[in-house]
């Protein structure tokens, strides 16, 4: 039986609206995490290399051109191993 599962993306950390999603999300079983809103993600969809290759954000953030806090790639790693262990 396939189970429908859930990431919530693109959410802010400093909005009433967003607070009050996390508080629900936190109570869902179906939903696995969430992924911070993040200039980043944008930034690596707008850049491409001579062959049309993206950036991945993780790849933008071993460039160290981005001030990027230890604590959102934790959060981002955990999401990510979450969903691969429930693939």
């Amino acid at each position: 039986m396939l189970n429908c599962i859930f990431v919530g993306n693109m959410i802010k950390h400093n909005t009433a609206t967003s607070k009050s999603l996390l508080s629900e999300l936190e109570n869902d079983d179906k939903v696995l995490g969430w992924i911070p809103h993040k200039e980043l993600f944008n930034r690596a969809t707008m850049i491409s290399d001579e062959n049309g290759v993206q950036p991945s954000v993780y790849d933008l953030i071993e460039t160290g051109n981005y001030d990027v806090k230890q604590e959102f790639v934790d959060h981002l790693n955990n999401v990510f191993l979450i969903m691969l262990l429930m693939s």
